[in-house]
């Protein structure tokens, strides 16, 4: 259940956007553009992440994450579903801040999780479980995000 706090910020998200969500943690997928803002040479995704336990929340928007990461991220991802077993990580940066959400698969279809973020000299870290029913929707989502804009994975 989201807190007052997550509740200001999901408000100014545009809900039309790909929502993967895994238990506590939230990834929006925003937009795609070519990179040259940030003086790269290949395309970037923009996401925002949000944990939100119940008790604690962080909330980071603007994040960037390259393409090809991204892509490589849902193939490891629909592997690891595939084979119930493996780790995969994705992680964003802008300017100071960064973010890393990783989960390994485990017995029994119980899936570790844990989401990093990293503000100039604060971090504040997550460690939670969730069953492998969340990967399904979530790669459906990030395959439809890429789709609506030309990509493939």
């Amino acid at each position: 259940m989201h807190n007052e706090f997550s509740r200001a910020y999901i408000a100014d998200i545009n809900c039309e956007n790909s929502l993967l969500q895994f238990a506590v943690a939230s990834v929006w997928l925003t937009d795609i553009e070519d990179g040259s803002d940030f003086g790269f040479g290949y395309p970037i995704v923009r996401m925002n992440i949000l944990c939100d336990t119940g008790s604690s929340a962080v909330y980071s928007g603007a994040y960037v994450v390259s393409l090809q990461a991204l892509k490589s991220w849902i193939r490891q991802t629909r592997a690891a579903s595939e084979s119930l077993s493996g780790a995969v990580t994705l992680g964003g940066w802008l300017d100071e801040k960064e973010v890393t959400f990783e989960f390994s698969l485990q017995h029994l279809g119980s899936i570790e999780a844990s989401v990093k973020f990293v503000f100039e000299k604060e971090e504040h870290s997550y460690r939670f479980q969730f069953d492998q029913s969340y990967l399904a929707p979530a790669l459906v989502a990030a395959k439809r995000f890429l789709s609506e804009r030309g990509e493939s994975t």
